[in-house]
């Protein structure tokens, strides 16, 4: 096209933009966030690192290609195309396939199975499930005279349970007894508390739902879109840990990232005949990253065998 290399700078971050502007309008998810990064979550309702990567990678190089093909010479029926280099491909294949053999993964160990609340609701410390022969007789007493205690699906078998107070932020709620099969949660709830939101971290997923009243009469809504910075950091099984493998996949991530846009940047002119070449060592170190991820994903749902 042999537009000037200012305008292929605008092509670079324009096409992505636009790109994903038109996935998200496309995107049936509830609200701005939901849309914009549908591309970017799991199947547990966090947002997953490896989709992120490869979602990212794909944007970029769309970008880089359609800038370089605007500044390169006129294109001629014959005229050869911008190359991309291998290892970039593969870099991008890496990526990909990380995403795919995690959701794999995940669809193999039930993972799908996310965290649901069915209701939520008090439970005074003179019921009987709290007497001898109860159904909490064993629970550590609270100086609360009200539990609050939430039923549901898949809750797995222990986790975080977070709230949003009005004006005062975030407030991690003492859980006193987490069943092992994933259908009841007892917490210790000061009387006469108003709460906005309650997440629950688990094992086989987050989960966000608004909650209006106060206690111990709270009341149960509607679930909600709550994407964090911090749930690409999260490990799998055990959401309250941050993995220290997924740090590192971040780490390398931008480092290349970083690396590619400015050498692609610094280096366009209608001469550019090529992407730029990113150097193997990224591509493998990349690898070696998204392979010891995956193999910690497929590790941490092994189940011990059982006498």
């Amino acid at each position: 096209m042999n537009w000037p290399a200012s305008i292929g700078w605008v092509v670079f971050i324009c096409v992505p933009g636009l790109i994903w502007l038109l996935a998200a309008l496309a995107n049936r998810g509830h609200g701005p966030s939901a849309k914009a990064l549908g591309f970017v979550v799991g199947n547990d309702n966090r947002l997953s690192l490896s989709r992120l990567q490869a979602f990212v990678w794909t944007l970029v190089i769309f970008g880089s290609f359609f800038a370089a093909m605007a500044v390169h010479a006129k294109i001629e029926p014959t005229g050869a195309w911008v190359q991309i280099p291998t290892p970039l491909l593969a870099l991008a294949g890496i990526s990909i396939g990380s995403g795919v053999f995690s959701s794999l993964i995940a669809a193999m160990n039930s993972e799908h199975a996310t965290a649901h609340i069915t209701w939520l609701g008090p439970i005074a410390e003179t019921d009987p499930n709290f007497g001898p022969g109860g159904h909490f007789e064993k629970v550590q007493r609270s100086q609360n005279p009200n539990y609050l205690l939430i039923v549901g699906e898949n809750l797995g078998d222990g986790g975080k349970v977070r709230t949003t107070l009005p004006g005062q932020g975030t407030l991690t709620l003492p859980h006193l007894l987490w069943k092992a099969d994933g259908t009841e949660i007892l917490l210790d709830v000061p009387n006469g508390q108003a709460y906005q939101n309650l997440t629950l971290e688990t094992s086989n997923g987050k989960m966000t739902y608004a909650l209006s009243g106060q206690t111990p009469n709270l009341v149960l809504g509607a679930a909600k879109v709550n994407y964090e910075f911090a749930d690409l950091f999260r490990d799998d099984k055990n959401p309250e840990n941050l993995s220290l493998m997924k740090f590192q996949m971040f780490g390398w991530t931008v480092v290349a990232l970083f690396i590619y846009v400015y050498l692609f940047l610094a280096n366009l002119d209608a001469a550019v005949t090529s992407l730029p070449n990113v150097d193997s060592s990224i591509a493998m170190l990349t690898g070696i990253s998204q392979a010891g991820y995956l193999a910690g994903k497929g590790v941490s749902n092994v189940k011990p065998n059982q006498q």
